[in-house]
């Protein structure tokens, strides 16, 4: 071990070591007795922020001395809507609201919209704000997916499970983004049998996809997209076969501009494709594909019965 890690293990005699499960460095966490700053408590934390969060959450706040006043929020995970879409939908009397507020974050997988309310106790701080989830979850029916830390992989995975059925993909663009989103869930293995990269033409004729449709559509194109999907299904005999094409940049390809895309979902009862355009660089075109793909996948199995 490098002696410069050595002050990894410093503490403060009156300070407790936080422990962190995910990395090496431990946080402090001291109590003041004494002087002008006494009662008050001082946390130290590493700065990297998938350990600082952890810390945070599992070994500062149950040692924190909360007021009895309690906060509560409470989040919904929507797709294919806009945040100005939203505020529309939402309108003044919800947007303007101090308590319960209503918030709305652009991400990457969507926008998340966040009730949040105080009162005197936690209890009733999420009775103040039960009358605005439900008001929010009315305005964007559709589009609400999830709640708080669930992902558009998360809930596909569940429905999947939930009716014992499977996915594949066969992707192009995304480069195994799709796979790797599905496969970033806990028991993915029960729903998610596998997938493949299908970058270059003769390796998606190698898949299943025929010759005369790329030559006559190209590879970037819903019939393509389509046959992907398909493909992947008939591959891997899965219940779903998910697909992605098109060009992330930073050049036009086949004709096409930068940022098309489609995506396509084979499934029971049918295949269905769809088109987008896409702004952003190389990466955040791929990014922005997966999660189309994945969002026309959770639509697919919200919409339907299981087989």
């Amino acid at each position: 071990m490098p002696e410069q890690n050595v002050k990894q293990a410093w503490v403060l005699p009156s300070g407790e070591a936080l422990e962190n499960p995910v990395g090496t460095a431990p946080g402090w966490f001291v109590r003041i007795r004494n002087g002008e700053f006494a009662g008050k408590s001082v946390v130290a934390l590493p700065g990297p922020p998938h350990e600082m969060k952890r810390m945070w959450t599992d070994q500062v706040l149950p040692r924190l001395e909360l007021p009895a006043s309690g906060l509560y929020t409470h989040t919904f995970r929507t797709f294919a809507i806009g945040e100005s879409h939203i505020a529309e939908r939402l309108g003044a009397a919800l947007t303007q609201s101090s308590n319960p507020s209503v918030a709305t974050y652009a991400r990457r997988d969507g926008v998340h919209v966040r009730v949040a309310a105080s009162g005197a106790t936690p209890e009733a701080a999420q009775a103040l704000a039960g009358p605005v989830e439900t008001a929010v979850l009315a305005a964007l029916e559709g589009h609400v997916y999830g709640t708080d830390d669930e992902t558009l992989a998360s809930v596909v995975g569940r429905l999947l499970t939930e009716r014992s059925e499977t996915v594949a993909t066969l992707e192009s663009l995304t480069g195994g983004l799709v796979a790797d989103e599905l496969t970033n869930v806990p028991g993915a293995s029960r729903s998610m049998l596998g997938g493949a990269v299908a970058y270059t033409n003769p390796v998606k004729v190698l898949f299943g996809v025929r010759a005369d449709t790329l030559e006559s559509a190209g590879a970037v194109s819903r019939e393509t997209a389509i046959e992907l999907a398909e493909a992947a299904r008939a591959r891997f005999s899965s219940t779903w076969g998910v697909a992605t094409t098109g060009v992330a940049g930073p050049e036009p390809s086949e004709g096409k501009p930068v940022g098309l895309v489609y995506v396509a979902v084979a499934g029971p009862d049918g295949s269905h494709a769809a088109e987008s355009m896409l702004s952003g660089d190389r990466r955040v075109v791929k990014e922005r594909a997966a999660i189309a793909a994945l969002g026309m996948l959770w639509r697919r199995l919200s919409s339907r019965e299981p087989v």
